[in-house]
């Protein structure tokens, strides 16, 4: 059974086409693209992954501040 998670080669390859045609897109295509949603568990690994990925950015801006802004 194939995974269900795009491999960056396929999340690329996907932003490439819908960068492709810039303001290209029909009415009814903007309309699908922007009716996509993720699964509610995604939604939720998402989530999950943005409040680690603050936490460790914050950190770091932090250890920064406090070493002078030496990294």
């Amino acid at each position: 059974m194939r995974s269900q998670l795009a491999t960056p080669t396929e999340a690329a390859i996907l932003a490439r086409i819908v960068q492709a045609g810039e303001g290209d897109l029909t009415p009814d295509a903007a309309r699908y693209l922007l009716s996509m949603n993720l699964p509610s568990s995604d939604e939720d690994r998402v989530n999950e992954l943005s409040a680690t990925s603050l936490r460790i950015t914050g950190f770091a801006h932090l250890k920064t501040q406090q070493n002078g802004g030496l990294h």
